[in-house]
């Protein structure tokens, strides 16, 4: 409750629900009602990604419509500002954006008067003492800290679907929540249990040998991942057809950077192969993408038909 905070203390609190469930919508609209409360200065971190960064900047442009939102180079009209209306800056967790908005807020004078909200989306990546075994404290953390102690009180809300390093900081941790709130999903969110409950029909079981195949040498892909891009590729049609938004393929198999680099190989030799048989007008690559549309068939009964899908490749 919002109207409780004392102004006088740096509370830390946590958001939590499922992936992709719609996270980042409630936090834009616990911004909105913060601001209503009295809020003027709130900071949204993203993760060290610059997609993602600019993802949320649009998304924050597009629903705080009456607010002032600031990118990381916004300096000049984050300074004109003058609070006139609620202030967001968008920042990643980076060292060198952090350090400079830790200086450009450390000589703003009403940013010293104004309690600060902050909201740090993926709160258990970066943002935690790293270094908390060594005695040491790590860079982003660090920062991370000196911007809201710039601030005479503020409420620090980090937001994740895996809050378990969160809620196990120590005691005297400044990053350890002092309250939880858990997301329900909405009624056509599709999570885990869809897709991998014991009922599910979206698993596709594969070949034993597939993961040892994954890590051979040369550029074959086993037949497992090719049928994945398959399936990729044709849901992808359908839905450009259908005008939904970018479709994306997922492909983890292994903790290794240099396993994902192999897979990466195979990947990328698979789709040549795939462009060669289109030129060639190959009967048998067509075949292959039959299966696969047949196979989402069984999941998207309202698949659009074969040939329309086909027509995009």
């Amino acid at each position: 409750d919002l109207a409780k905070f004392n102004y006088n203390e740096h509370l830390a609190g946590l958001v939590f629900g499922q992936v992709q469930s719609g996270k980042t919508s409630h936090v834009l609209g616990i911004m909105a009602k913060a601001a209503d409360e009295g809020f003027k200065a709130f900071v949204l971190l993203t993760t060290d990604n610059v997609s993602l960064q600019k993802q949320t900047l649009e998304r924050s442009l597009n629903t705080l419509d009456t607010f002032n939102i600031c990118d990381e180079t916004d300096d000049m009209r984050f300074r004109a500002g003058k609070l006139r209306k609620p202030l967001v800056l968008v920042l990643k967790k980076n060292q060198s954006v952090l350090k400079t908005w830790k200086n450009n807020l450390a000589t703003t004078d009403f940013w010293k008067t104004e309690p600060l909200f902050m909201i740090d989306d993926e709160g258990d990546s970066a943002s935690l003492n790293t270094m908390v075994n060594d005695n040491d404290q790590s860079t982003i953390n660090s920062l991370i800290n000196d911007i809201r102690s710039s601030s005479p009180s503020s409420i620090f809300l980090s937001v994740t679907a895996t809050p378990q390093s969160l809620i196990l900081q120590a005691k005297d941790s400044v990053m350890r929540p002092k309250f939880a709130h858990l997301i329900s999903p909405g009624k056509a969110y599709l999570g885990g249990e869809f897709f991998y409950s014991e009922n599910s029909s979206c698993p596709r079981p594969i070949n034993a040998t597939e993961a040892r195949e994954l890590f051979a040498s040369g550029n074959t892909p086993p037949e497992g991942l090719r049928k994945s891009v398959l399936s990729f590729l044709t849901a992808a049609a359908y839905r450009q057809i259908a005008g939904k938004e970018v479709t994306s393929l997922l492909i983890h198999p292994s903790v290794r950077i240099s396993d994902h680099q192999k897979v990466e190989a195979k990947v990328r030799a698979y789709l040549r192969n795939i462009s060669d048989d289109l030129k060639n007008d190959s009967q048998n690559f067509k075949l292959s993408v039959l299966d696969a549309w047949n196979d989402l068939k069984t999941t998207e009964p309202n698949l659009l038909p074969f040939e329309q899908c086909y027509g995009v490749f």
